[in-house]
């Protein structure tokens, strides 16, 4: 089955949430380079065994895994390629991917409201979800 991407942008998160994300990214490059770098000198490591590595990192769990599934696929690539491509790193800010396990959309006070694994404390509440910029468009489908 093929991937999706959807980017929607945040609508006016605040200060404290912005700095939040922004080290999020941080930490997941981190993560991920650190994951690459891992798998270059340890090739046969399995992923747990490579999540324990990548587990002081300040992220959820699941943010890890995914930081870790995109260093493994980034790498193997480059193994297929390597005559022909420099060993691939990662910036210092990127996208965090979140799989459709680990995300919820709800329609809240005339928002369409995302809720992601992030680095606050407790679990996903109401309060941790933030709203989304939409349009008409994007709101078709999802208000029946």
């Amino acid at each position: 089955m093929p991937t999706i991407s959807i980017k929607m942008p945040l609508y006016k998160p605040t200060n404290i949430k912005t700095e939040m994300y922004e080290q999020m990214q941080c930490s997941f490059s981190e993560a991920a380079n650190l994951a690459i770098q891992t798998k270059q000198a340890e090739p046969k490591l399995k992923a747990s065994e490579l999540d324990k590595k990548l587990s002081h990192i300040a992220l959820p769990t699941t943010t890890i895994q995914e930081a870790r599934k995109l260093a493994v696929s980034h790498y193997q690539d480059w193994k297929k390629n390597h005559k022909t491509k420099g060993f691939p790193s990662f910036r210092k800010k990127i996208a965090i991917p979140f799989n459709n396990q680990n995300w919820r959309l709800r329609f809240d006070n005339g928002f369409l409201k995302l809720g992601i694994p992030t680095i606050e404390k407790g679990n996903l509440t109401a309060d941790k979800y933030v709203p989304l910029k939409t349009n008409d468009y994007s709101l078709f489908g999802f208000i029946t």
